[in-house]
């Protein structure tokens, strides 16, 4: 993301879909999926997982599943 518009742009995705997903534009070799989660007096966490680029294909629609189910489990728990 080299200039605003398409860092704007990649943001409004961000919160359209609720998780960001970076492939390899953090470090050569390294993809991963992130989510906020949300406290209980709206403090805000992210939560990631990374994993090598080898796994990441073939997994990234099962790990972003997975990290956003878990993530919404953690915040209703919080929530309470």
């Amino acid at each position: 993301l080299l200039t605003w518009d398409k860092l704007l742009r990649e943001l409004q995705s961000v919160r359209r879909r609720g998780f960001a997903v970076d492939h390899e534009e953090h470090g050569a070799g390294i993809c991963a999926v992130s989510t906020v989660v949300f406290g209980p007096t709206n403090e805000m966490a992210a939560v990631t997982v990374t994993v090598p680029r080898e796994r990441f294909a073939a997994t990234e629609e099962k790990l972003t599943r997975m990290l956003m189910d878990s993530c919404q489990l953690l915040q209703k728990r919080l929530r309470r």
